[in-house]
């Protein structure tokens, strides 16, 4: 695996495949006509390139171990289930589009680690993933992780340069449902609301939600100011680094919920998990970092591919490439003037770890 910072030509062609890349639209559980570039692009550089059984893109050098590898990985799908075209705008280096940054570019990284992927004392696995996006649930990369059981895992993301994630911030996912006979708010005062259920249940959690973050992204239901809600649904979100914490929570929230009758049905999970910082993992990306002449990043929590592993208790991190802005918006841009830099840096972090017997 080669180590030498990345060329002009090398940063100009990352460049142009983000653009390729983000003009394929790639919706969440429709990322096939990515996946098959993607694929394709691994392939002419001399790599064996396969779909797995969820649709995701795994490379290796042809005759090289995968279980047991390190995995690097990248996410293919976008927020954007409603845009079917897409062109690339760019204005110096700035790139703006759907999804450029989040995760065209980091895809387009992982093509630049393809080119240079070379001989190492420890094989290495390219992994362009399926459903890592909503409710997806990280499907691309669980998949990944339970079939290989990778000794490391490294998770590109487009924007998010200056930041070395090495926390994984775990969700749980729930929709609640309640169902009662309603009736006349004056007449029938005193039978359940469907509405009153769902408040009763979720406002106690707005303050206490035994987790580091809590949230209800839709309570919605009744037919009317004076009729008593025969029906509500709500959706809630619990967040915390700590996978435990995160089941505890739910399975109380599913239980409460169970004794006022109201249906409860999970949307998603995402494991949480901690590497620590003096891993060498972490150790050898802040130095290769430095070594490229990029500045030291910050060490963060955020929620990507790399909770996979980090939540089956695989050391795992996340490398950003460049500096975005409006991350799920349609305007979304990213920053590659530093791109170089980051490029290198992730060369630097592959070699070091894929020479470390």
């Amino acid at each position: 695996m080669g180590g030498e910072p990345a060329t002009p030509a090398e940063v100009a062609r990352c460049v142009q495949d983000a653009i390729a890349i983000c003009e394929i639209p790639a919706p969440t559980g429709e990322e096939g006509e990515r996946a098959a570039w993607v694929a394709a692009r691994m392939r002419e550089a001399g790599l064996d390139a396969e779909l797995d059984a969820n649709g995701s893109v795994l490379a290796r050098r042809p005759g090289s171990a995968a279980q047991g590898a390190i995995v690097v990985a990248a996410h293919l799908d976008t927020v954007f289930a409603d845009v079917r075209e897409i062109r690339v705008r760019r204005d110096g280096d700035v790139l703006h589009a759907p999804g450029i940054g989040d995760n065209s570019l980091g895809v387009a990284g992982l093509l630049f680690l393809a080119r240079r992927l070379g001989g190492g004392a420890r094989p290495v696995v390219l992994a362009a993933t399926v459903g890592e996006e909503g409710l997806g649930n990280l499907r691309g990369a669980r998949g990944v992780v339970d079939a290989l059981a990778p000794a490391e895992f490294i998770a590109l993301e487009g924007g998010g340069a200056r930041q070395l994630v090495t926390q994984g911030v775990g969700s749980a996912r729930l929709r609640l449902t309640a169902t009662t006979a309603g009736g006349h708010s004056w007449q029938d005062r005193g039978r359940p609301s469907a509405l009153h259920q769902l408040i009763g249940l979720l406002a106690p959690l707005t303050t206490r939600p035994g987790t580091a973050s809590f949230n209800v992204g839709e309570l919605h239901g009744g037919a009317g100011i004076n009729v008593l809600a025969p029906t509500a649904h709500a959706t809630v979100e619990f967040r915390d680094l700590d996978t435990a914490r995160l089941d505890t929570a739910a399975e109380r929230l599913e239980a409460a919920a169970a004794t006022a009758g109201v249906a409860v049905a999970t949307l998603g999970r995402r494991p949480g998990g901690t590497v620590a910082c003096d891993h060498p993992l972490v150790r050898d990306a802040l130095g290769a970092f430095e070594a490229a002449g990029a500045p030291r990043p910050a060490l963060v929590a955020s929620s990507t591919d790399a909770n996979a592993a980090l939540g089956a208790g695989i050391p795992a991190v996340t490398v950003g490439l460049a500096e975005s802005s409006d991350v799920h918006a349609v305007d979304e841009r990213v920053d590659v003037s530093e791109l170089s830099a980051s490029l290198s840096a992730l060369a630097g972090l592959l070699n070091r770890r894929a020479e470390d017997a």
